[in-house]
């Protein structure tokens, strides 16, 4: 379920730990397998994919969560209902996060009799 009010602190979270990987990663990895008697090329190599590997899955984690974030900001709102019957129904329905992979709506839904 996406609860859109933890949204931004995730968002944020994730830009955190993007600014917190090396700006250079040949320099970085080159620093960790510079061991005291010889260069460890293995090393070398699994640290360029592990801080590829970290990148990437960053850069993905925040595509989604400012993808979620805007339809955040297009869906989830207080929406006026009314309801023409008889005797005149209407009310509000309050989204306030949804299920992605159920296309479920987390919700509110108040009717009120003559609103």
């Amino acid at each position: 379920m996406a609860d859109c009010r933890q949204i931004p602190a995730q968002l944020a979270d994730a830009l955190r730990r993007q600014q917190e990987l090396p700006a250079n990663i040949a320099q970085y990895c080159e620093a960790v397998a510079a061991g005291p008697d010889d260069f460890d090329t293995g090393l070398y190599r699994a640290c360029v994919r592990s801080q590829n590997d970290m990148r990437l899955r960053l850069l993905v984690e925040i595509a989604d969560l400012k993808q979620k974030q805007n339809l955040c900001a297009a869906l989830v709102a207080t929406w006026t209902i009314d309801v023409p019957t008889a005797s005149e129904y209407g009310g509000e329905l309050e989204i306030e996060g949804w299920d992605a992979d159920g296309y479920s709506l987390q919700a509110r839904l108040t009717l009120v009799p003559g609103s």
